[in-house]
């Protein structure tokens, strides 16, 4: 999931309007940065050890059942 680190289009924007919102994250400094760090946060969520937990939770369901 993207989350809340990059900028969501909807399956009618034509290439005009997926190029314009790429341009304007090109050229915005500021708003690249945010997105980029919005986007290392999300990367913690699926470090080794909490992917292997929610593996572990997954399967106990399925095996408890």
């Amino acid at each position: 999931m993207i989350g809340d680190a990059g900028v969501l289009v909807d399956d009618g924007d034509g290439a005009a309007v997926i190029a314009e919102l790429l341009g304007i994250v090109a050229d915005d400094d500021e708003l690249r940065d945010e997105l980029a760090a919005r986007g290392e946060r999300r990367l913690d969520g699926y470090r080794y050890e909490r992917t292997v937990a929610r593996l572990r939770v997954a399967i106990d369901a399925v095996t408890a059942a």
